[in-house]
């Protein structure tokens, strides 16, 4: 458990109780304080209130009103609070939605707790680290000016000194001053690149300055990323590393950010490494002021594991919805609350009805209480069977069915709804011999 002085306080915007409940016992059980809202209209009240809030956990989809994707921009357009978004949907039309919009960290219900704490912590991680990041670089940015002040302030005196050598005899303890000013001077601007060092090489970014299209200052993280030495990265111009495919957009990023620009998001492009492999980059680009001519910061991210990841996730979707879609049985999906989120055109030819009229039903107000008894008892985690004349509420059909209905869990045995098999015995109920 955490200090309770230092507990930080999150946001759970979630419209869903269960959801809602279930979400802030795991997050309080992580050592956070949980503060919650069921609308996006809530949360955007709660965070102008003023309320102290350190992270915001927001679903995306928030029924009425407004959505988790509006809120958030919102919230972001006053404050600078890290959101991650928090959702049951990884479709990639939901992951484009959130696209335009600062965020720490974009985790699936159906991840489970320890994803959950591991993605908040990161996202806290993450946002530390670019703040404390840019305060360096600007204070750093101050120091540099200040001591080229100084500088030219010690130059111009020296010129005044020079004038004539009576003077110069004359102010030999104004001199040995001077001196000990430059000393005082230079040790200073190396106490702040030391620090400056000791920031930029242990930075888990690939932090790199791009000048005149070139990679002029760089962190060693730039030639592990990418596996060339220093000299090679900063002979060539930055999109010879970049993917073909992904160069004209790169360069159009860069020259916009340039012209003073602002983007809501991290730009991704692939690259291509020492070895030819290629690799995902997310990259933020801060515009900097290096010798008077404004340049870009910019901070990059290995993410090729996170795109193989939701690549991998996509393709399991889409063979899961095949077979979903074209077996030869009956099937049905219903979540934690009982309602129906999905069926095959089977099913709903077995009950007479159309999948518009299904989904969105709850199951548990069906008035057949041994079905909604086995409903109940797959939402418990067991597996159930009925066998009965099923009375459809969505069409005036009768039908002899036999449902095997199981509970859907997540890796840590958490449940997370159930699905339906269906058989229709219509047909062997009419072709049973009569006894």
């Amino acid at each position: 458990m955490k200090n309770i002085e230092l507990t930080k306080t999150i946001l759970l915007v979630e419209d869903e109780a269960i959801i809602s409940i279930i979400t802030t016992k795991a997050v309080k059980k992580a050592g956070y304080n949980v503060i919650t809202a069921n609308s996006g209209e809530k949360a955007v009240e709660i965070v102008s209130g003023g309320e102290s809030i350190d992270l915001i956990l927001m679903d995306i989809d928030l029924g009425a009103g407004i959505d988790g994707t509006e809120a958030a921009r919102q919230i972001l357009s006053v404050n600078n609070i890290p959101i991650v978004f928090h959702t049951s949907h990884s479709e990639r039309d939901m992951v484009e939605r959130v696209k335009g919009i600062t965020r720490y960290g974009y985790v699936i219900k159906s991840s489970g707790d320890f994803v959950l704490e591991s993605s908040i912590e990161m996202a806290f991680e993450l946002f530390e680290a670019h703040k404390n990041l840019e305060k360096t670089v600007q204070s750093l940015m101050q120091s540099d000016d200040e001591l080229h002040m100084k500088n030219q302030e010690l130059a111009k005196l020296n010129e005044e000194l020079n004038t004539t050598v009576e003077e110069l005899e004359a102010s030999n303890e104004e001199m040995a001053q001077i001196n000990e000013e430059l000393i005082q001077a230079n040790k200073m601007l190396e106490e702040k690149e030391e620090e400056y060092n000791i920031l930029f090489e242990s930075s888990s970014s690939a932090v790199f300055i791009i000048d005149k299209g070139r990679l002029k200052i760089m962190n060693s993280m730039v030639n592990k990323i990418l596996g060339h030495p220093p000299e090679v990265l900063s002979a060539e111009n930055f999109t010879a590393f970049i993917h073909p495919e992904d160069r004209d957009e790169a360069l159009s990023y860069y020259r916009k950010r340039l012209n003073g620009e602002k983007f809501e998001t991290d730009h991704k492009f692939r690259i291509i490494t020492s070895d030819g492999t290629t690799r995902w980059i997310s990259n933020k680009s801060v515009l900097i002021s290096m010798n008077g001519k404004v340049t870009t910061l910019n901070y990059a991210n290995d993410i090729t594991d996170s795109v193989k990841a939701e690549n991998t996730r996509s393709e399991s979707e889409q063979r899961y919805r095949a077979i979903f879609d074209h077996s030869p049985h009956g099937l049905l999906h219903f979540d934690v609350n009982g309602i129906i989120k999905k069926c095959n055109n089977v099913f709903a030819g077995i009950v007479g009805s159309s999948k518009e009229k299904l989904i969105g039903l709850n199951m548990l107000d069906l008035p057949d209480g041994k079905l909604t008894s086995a409903i109940q008892s797959a939402l418990f985690g067991d597996i159930s069977d009925y066998e009965d004349t099923y009375h459809s509420v969505t069409a005036e059909k009768s039908t002899p069915v036999k449902l095997t209905i199981a509970p859907i869990k997540n890796k840590e045995n958490g449940i997370l709804g159930g699905i339906i098999i269906a058989e229709d015995k219509s047909e062997k109920t009419h072709n049973r011999p009569e006894l």
